[in-house]
């Protein structure tokens, strides 16, 4: 039997000696399989208005809020212990209330240059203020928990741009609070009524 293929996924006798062929796997009708399993997420982007309703995207509108109001107290904290350990002024920032800025002077024949290149020079100058900032925070500890703010300030005898660093809150804010707290109320007015 020397050159003949069995196919694998058949014990049919009537198959030795045939070229075994790849077999595609067909779904069923209806049903996609190019796609992932749904996740919450997408399952909520699909429900509309009526995600509101459902308990699952409350507790983890509730979680993401708690963990980011634990990142944001942790936030403030180093930001202190950095200031009082005189991080902060090695790096030429001044603090705040929970926020750091400084600012970045720019070279002053950059306003020489054509609209373009002091663009350019601009971008440039910033990114790497940036990107040193960016280090001395990751060995504070405080990597991915900020933001940057920047602020051209120019005048005729003044070119430099104000760099804040403060907290990226991406669950707290007011519309998330009034749902947890709406839900609650709702949840409390309904469990009443139905014990009445």
């Amino acid at each position: 039997m020397e050159g003949v293929v069995i196919d694998s996924e058949s014990s049919f006798i009537g198959n030795i000696g045939k070229k075994a062929e790849p077999r595609a796997v067909v779904p069923p009708k209806g049903v996609d399989i190019s796609k992932e399993p749904m996740s919450w997420d997408k399952i909520h982007s699909r429900m509309g208005v009526f995600k509101y309703v459902s308990p699952t995207y409350w507790i983890d509108t509730v979680y993401n809020v708690v963990l980011e109001l634990s990142n944001m107290f942790y936030f403030g904290r180093k930001i202190k212990h950095a200031s009082e350990n005189g991080v902060l002024s090695r790096l030429k920032m001044n603090n705040s209330s929970n926020e750091m800025y400084y600012v970045v002077n720019m070279p002053a024949e950059t306003l020489m240059l054509p609209e373009k290149d002091m663009q350019q020079t601009e971008k440039f100058v910033l990114s790497n203020e940036l990107l040193k900032v960016e280090n001395h925070m990751a060995d504070i500890g405080l990597y991915g928990l900020f933001k940057f703010k920047v602020e051209r300030l120019q005048n005729t005898d003044y070119y430099a741009y104000l760099v804040s660093v403060i907290f990226n809150a991406k669950y707290i804010n007011r519309g998330n609070l009034i749902y947890i707290f709406a839900y609650i109320i709702c949840l409390v007015s309904l469990f009443g009524v139905l014990c009445i």
